[in-house]
């Protein structure tokens, strides 16, 4: 919970101050945004797990499949970060 709300709370003074012009172009908006989806998903894919796999196992393997499908999403979000890093960086446009 504690990552998201740092997520989250980047993400917030980004929209409030808006000093950023291409936001594309920055890889800790990348980072931040995946890690606050797949943390708030994944916390409440844990506190619903508990209540699905005593009542109904094959909606609970459908939700580990989603909670999955968040890891990929931090994963491609992670290397879309490092890319525009890379990519947008002033130390990479001295070339």
């Amino acid at each position: 919970m504690l990552i998201s709300f740092w997520s989250g709370y980047y993400l917030w003074r980004i929209f409030i101050d808006a000093k950023v012009v291409a936001l594309e172009r920055e890889a800790l908006f990348w980072v931040s945004t995946g890690l606050f989806f797949t943390c708030l998903g994944n916390f409440f894919v844990q506190g619903f797990m508990d209540y699905l796999l005593t009542n109904s196992a094959p909606y609970a393997l459908t939700v580990y499949w989603i909670q999955e499908l968040m890891g990929f999403v931090l994963f491609g979000t992670f290397l879309l970060a490092l890319y525009v890093y890379l990519r947008y960086s002033p130390i990479s446009s001295r070339r």
